[in-house]
Formats: C-alpha cells, structure tokens, sequence
C-alpha cells in the first residue's frame, strides 16, 4: 500500500516536472521569437524601398505571397493532420526562419524575390498552427489559459526590444550591409527559438487533449462572420502599412529609421489599447470600428 502510494506521488511529481519543462520551454520561445518577427517583418518593406521598389512591385509581391498562403492554408485544412510531432513543428519552425533569412539576397532579381517572400509569408501558417495545435493539446483549460497570456507578455516585450534594435542599428549606420546585418542577427536569434522547440520535452507532442474541427451550424456561421470581418480588417491594415513606408521614404524623404519607428509606436500602441479594450462591449468595439 505504502509502495503504490509513494509510486503515485512520484508519478505526479515526474509529470509536473516535465509540465513546468514544456511550460518553461514554450515561454522561452515566444520571448525569442518575438525579437525575431519583429526584426524581419519591420526591416523587410524598409530593405526594398531602399534596394529601389516601388509601391506597385511591393504590392505586387504581397499579393503573391498572399495567394501562396492562402493554398498552404486550404491544404493545411483538407490534408493537415491532427497530431503534430516535434519533428514536423522543428522543421516548418527552422524553414520559416530560414526562408526570411534569405530575402535580403534575392533583391536583385524580382523574380527570385518574390518567390521567396511568398514563401517565407506563407511559412508562417503552419508554424503559427502546428506551434497552437501543441500548446492547446498540451495544457488543460487553466493551464492553456496561463500559457497563452504568458507567451503573449514575453513576445510583446521582445517585439519592443526587437523594434527598438532596429530603429538604433538604422539610425547609427549607414550603407546596405546594415539590413543584412539585421537579418543575420534575427535568423541567430530566430534559430535559437527553434533549439528550445527541439530540446522541449516529448510529453509536449503527444495530444492529450483531443482536437475538433467541425462545430455546429451556428458556430460555423458565426466563425464565417468574424473570418470575413477578419480578412477585411487586416486587408486594409496591410494596404495601410505597406502604402505608409513609400510615401515616408519616397514623397516625404524621412531616413529609414523614421520608417521604423512607426513599427515601434504601432507595437507600444497595440499592446497598450489590448488593455484598454479587455473589458469593453461588443457595442463600443462596433463604434470603434466605424470610427
């Protein structure tokens, strides 16, 4: 009696033990790559408007590495399967990382760059899914709810520092090696985060929580809604964005770091109105919109 008694409690020990280690492990994680993303989708629109892109080619280029996406997401979504092993989340992680790391090399040929940036975009659909598939299949409720949360603080605090670094490496030198300077510093960093994902515990990966896809008529009309009011935010979020670096650097002749430091007021600006808005109605949120 004694014996299984001990034996439970070691058991629940061991498996705490390798929750804190997965906990700890995916934490780590979002603080690195916080740095990193914000680093490399800052420095990219920057990095073409200086290697001579006009709006046209850049919106032609995102719209390229929008339908790219678009064919990953569909197939994801009909063929994708529902467990996700550590191998499978190493390697579209490491991919995505090195697929941003090459850019800055192929600007020369508009061709090769699109390319690329269409599939470094793209890239980040399954990192993004396979890396909440783990995490939501990892942690029950309470626990999920904590990791989310944390995960979200420590990648907002190295955005910052990632936008923050930018902004000084821009303003402090000079001549083109500095943006291939940056990304060399991201994919160091961005890699890292990929070594933590490797050395996570195995009990991360084996989806204790089951995964369900298909929900009722409601639910799927109102997530049909909200995808449609998704698209046609962050559509015109991104048109914003990527008309706003042009016309500093081209029309109003600003230096590039002016153009990054707008990266830096967005990202303070977000993390500051999700506070703001936390406790708000649906009612204000629909004013807000309008206005």
């Amino acid at each position: 009696m004694l014996k299984n008694t001990v034996f439970r409690q070691s058991r629940v020990a061991s498996f705490r033990f390798k929750l804190g280690l997965v906990f700890f492990s995916f934490s780590a994680e979002a603080l690195i790559a916080g740095f990193y993303i914000a680093v490399t989708r800052s420095i990219t629109p920057i990095l073409l408007i200086a290697s001579g892109y006009r709006l046209e080619d850049i919106l032609l280029i995102n719209g390229f590495a929008g339908l790219f996406s678009l064919v990953i997401g569909l197939t994801l979504y009909k063929y994708g399967s529902r467990r996700i092993s550590k191998l499978k989340l190493l390697m579209v992680h490491v991919l995505e990382r090195t697929m941003w790391f090459t850019i800055p090399f192929m600007v020369g040929n508009k061709v090769l760059l699109t390319l690329v940036y269409g599939l470094a975009v793209a890239s980040t659909l399954p990192t993004s899914i396979y890396m909440q598939t783990t995490i939501l299949s990892s942690f029950n409720n309470m626990e999920y709810r904590r990791i989310v949360s944390v995960r979200t603080a420590l990648a907002s605090f190295s955005s910052i520092l990632g936008h923050v670094f930018v902004v000084l490496t821009l303003a402090t030198l000079s001549g083109q090696g500095k943006y291939l300077g940056l990304y060399e510093t991201a994919f160091g960093i961005g890699i890292l985060s990929s070594i933590i994902i490797a050395l996570t515990p195995k009990s991360a990966f084996k989806n204790r929580v089951p995964m369900v896809r298909n929900g009722g008529f409601e639910a799927e009309v109102k997530a049909t809604n909200t995808f449609i009011l998704l698209v046609a935010i962050l559509s015109s979020y991104m048109l914003l964005n990527m008309a706003w670096t042009p016309r500093l650097m081209y029309d109003l002749k600003a230096p590039d770091y002016i153009a990054a430091s707008i990266g830096l007021a967005q990202t303070v600006a977000a993390i500051g109105s999700s506070f703001f808005w936390a406790n708000k109605n649906s009612g204000t949120y629909r004013y807000a919109l309008i206005m």
